[in-house]
């Protein structure tokens, strides 16, 4: 598959993201089959808001002109949250593909992960030139999350204590 290279790109990322202690999260910018453009999440070791989309976004708006963004695409390892699904579209590109799903996200979380997802997002703006595809690789994409903060866990290890922890806040209600 075509978009599996940009993927793994942006899923190495968030790898690189996370060893240096921030969140995994990546974003890859492709322009004509090139990259053109890479982000890591800094929301811990840099300033202000720090996700990878939103720094891609910002970058790219300040290097490429809107004639070559609109042709590109956005490949990340997670699916954005709101504000980087807006820096996204606001710089104009028309196709966003998502390696890890909200749901699949939603998973490692030990409350309900509620948020809208950049499918509901385009549909809502009635936006109906803006692709989305995926979950691409998800499995993988998931990986990434081994390296949340800095320190190896083990996949397995964090969706157990993601079960139980939510078994936690269901006897707490």
């Amino acid at each position: 598959m075509e978009h599996e290279q940009f993927i793994r790109k942006a899923i190495e990322l968030a790898i690189t993201s996370g060893k240096k202690g921030n969140y995994t999260f990546g974003a890859v910018l492709v322009h004509n089959g090139e990259i053109i453009a890479t982000a890591e999440n800094t929301e811990v070791t840099g300033d202000g808001y720090g996700h990878a989309e939103y720094n891609l976004a910002i970058e790219s708006a300040r290097q490429f002109p809107e004639r070559v963004l609109r042709e590109c695409t956005l490949y990340t390892s997670t699916t954005p949250c709101e504000r980087c699904t807006f820096s996204i579209l606001a710089i104009g590109v028309k196709r966003i593909v998502v390696s890890v799903s909200s749901e699949g996200f939603g998973r490692l979380l030990p409350t309900k992960f509620e948020t809208l997802s950049v499918k509901e997002i385009v549909s809502k703006l009635g936006l109906k030139d803006v692709e989305i595809l995926g979950p691409v690789l998800e499995q993988e994409g998931m990986r990434a999350f081994e390296y949340w903060g800095g320190e190896y866990r083990p996949l397995e290890e964090i969706l157990q204590d993601t079960r139980r922890k939510r078994e936690e806040n269901r006897r707490k209600l």
